[in-house]
């Protein structure tokens, strides 16, 4: 796996400097992945509670993806590949992240027959074991995936134990997952991985996209920005 700065034609028809990430093989070598656990990952990792987060970027996924994402390891129709993800956890005694939290988020893109399609979960997978609390799955099949082509995600999450607790996933200005309700996990521990943008997958190899122009605010930034599309919230 490798990154580096490219200069590309962005989203806008201008030249940009973008983040390009790579994966070229896995221990499977270039065939589909299965649950092999390679990751690329550009990831912020917060020592305390963020409050409210909106975090958007730009992203352009690779031309041949319907190709790569036809099959899993095992040889059944279609895979996964995530793009996005937050984890929680406590502080290692030498500062960095500890795996050992007891909730996540996750944004994918999957794969079916050769469709793909948007879907988001919350469940324990983060490192600590925890009791599978506030566990939820949202596909959005109505939106399509652009291919080979630039396209804006945006992401927000307020986190609450109650029915205030929200999720919002949009791509290109359309609302894709809004998930109302507690998404706290079984131990009540704060987000210690924001993983943003991620590379990640069941597919074959190689894999790859472009990132540009991050953004990350305190809640939603206003509609009339100067980084449209934004979806209505």
């Amino acid at each position: 796996r490798f990154n580096r700065s490219d200069t590309v034609t962005g989203a806008r028809g201008t030249q940009t400097r973008s983040l390009f990430m790579q994966i070229s093989y896995n221990v499977n070598g270039t065939v589909g992945q299965g649950t092999s656990s390679e990751q690329n990952e550009f990831q912020f990792l917060p020592k305390q509670d963020t409050g409210d987060v909106y975090l958007s970027y730009w992203l352009k996924l690779q031309p041949d993806l319907v190709q790569k994402m036809a099959t899993d390891f095992w040889g059944n129709p279609g895979t996964w590949r995530a793009i996005f993800a937050f984890k929680t956890g406590g502080q290692t005694a030498w500062g960095g992240p500890a795996n050992n939290g007891d909730y996540r988020v996750e944004a994918y893109v999957r794969s079916n027959s050769g469709q793909l399609f948007w879907s988001m979960l919350g469940d324990n997978n983060a490192g600590g074991g925890a009791p599978l609390v506030n566990s939820w799955n949202v596909e959005n099949r109505n939106v399509p995936v652009p291919v080979g082509q630039w396209f804006k995600v945006e992401f927000f999450w307020h986190r609450s134990s109650g029915s205030d607790g929200r999720v919002w996933f949009a791509a290109n200005g359309q609302v894709l997952v809004d998930r109302r309700g507690p998404n706290m996990g079984a131990w009540n521990m704060p987000i210690n991985r924001i993983i943003a943008p991620m590379l990640y997958t069941g597919g074959a190899m190689p894999v790859y996209q472009w990132t540009d122009d991050l953004e990350i605010w305190d809640g939603f930034p206003p509609s009339n920005g100067n980084n449209p599309p934004y979806a209505a919230h």
